[in-house]
């Protein structure tokens, strides 16, 4: 198993060297699919959860598989796409100005409601909010036991959420940041989403923000995005 784990992070630094000295661009979907799948695989088959390892083979079926799936899915995309523009992807911008942010933040409202909708749903019946609880893992296997799947449905689509209304914090407008509802929502579904202390919504929420800001935005150096995964990795 330590075998699988050395592979898996000489692919992770092999796409970071590579970003590095060849100038790749390292959020494109195959290789930021790439890189943390290789460290998630990587410190899976360190065993330090025996229940995690090794794979059963209907679960290396759907992980490997999905990832092949994927990579075959980005690869046609470009092909496509080159082939309609003469042999070289064509970049595209986000256009800011003409995007219909009116009904982006109608959806957003529409998908937090979904989302308030489920989480209340998961603590009804007077279930302890496991942030506050005695017994955290109590609480928290009682607030996802026998729960009708459409609440945890609900729920689960925080990072969802978070990711919409965090695209809304950049509408072009003249106002500070900070006086965007687009930034307060975010805050606010990130609160109450983190009171049953669940990360992998977060998790999605946090890469999303860093590659739609990378390519959205702003671009960020490698060096800046060194310290960000390093700061996640401890985390």
């Amino acid at each position: 198993m330590i075998l699988v784990s050395i592979i898996s992070f000489c692919v992770a630094a092999f796409l970071i060297l590579e970003a590095v000295f060849w100038k790749s661009d390292f959020f494109s979907p195959a290789r930021i699919y790439l890189f943390f799948h290789s460290l998630a695989l990587g410190i899976a088959f360190l065993a330090f959860d025996k229940a995690m390892v090794p794979f059963k083979p209907f679960t290396s079926l759907v992980y490997f598989g999905s990832a092949t799936c994927f990579l075959l899915g980005v690869w046609m995309v470009n092909r496509v796409d080159g082939i309609t523009h003469g042999g070289v992807p064509e970049p595209r911008a986000l256009d800011f100005e003409h995007y219909n942010w009116k009904m982006h933040l109608v959806f957003s409202l529409a998908v937090f409601a979904f989302f308030i909708w489920g989480t209340m749903g998961l603590y009804q019946g007077g279930a302890e909010i496991p942030l506050f609880a005695e017994d955290k893992g109590k609480a928290l296997y009682r607030l996802f036991l026998n729960k009708k799947w459409l609440f945890i449905y609900g729920y689960t689509y925080a990072g969802i959420v978070m990711a919409l209304f965090f695209m809304y914090i950049f509408r072009p407008s003249r106002l500070p940041k900070i006086f965007n509802p687009g930034f307060w929502m975010t805050v606010v579904t990130a609160s109450v989403f983190s009171l049953a202390l669940q990360r992998s919504a977060l998790m999605f929420f946090v890469f999303f923000a860093v590659i739609f800001y990378h390519n959205g935005i702003r671009r960020l150096s490698m060096w800046k995005l060194f310290r960000f995964f390093f700061i996640c990795l401890i985390l």
